[in-house]
């Protein structure tokens, strides 16, 4: 009788901290550390230049039609 009411305190424990780890981490309550101008070193994204093309030419053909 004495384990099985261990085992279950445990497993109280367990699922406890579980769910306190698990909503600390998607309601950000953890402190995330920040860079030196304040910036989180996460939130970075990768800009993709716009290549210089010109612009299309008009065909001929297309407007004839």
């Amino acid at each position: 009788m004495l384990h099985r009411n261990r085992f279950l305190v445990l497993l109280a424990l367990a699922g406890l901290l579980a769910f306190l780890s698990l909503s600390l981490q998607f309601f950000h309550l953890i402190p995330v550390s920040a860079t030196k101008n304040g910036g989180s070193s996460k939130s970075r994204k990768r800009i993709m230049p716009d290549p210089v093309t010109e612009p299309p030419t008009v065909d001929p053909v297309y407007e004839a039609l």
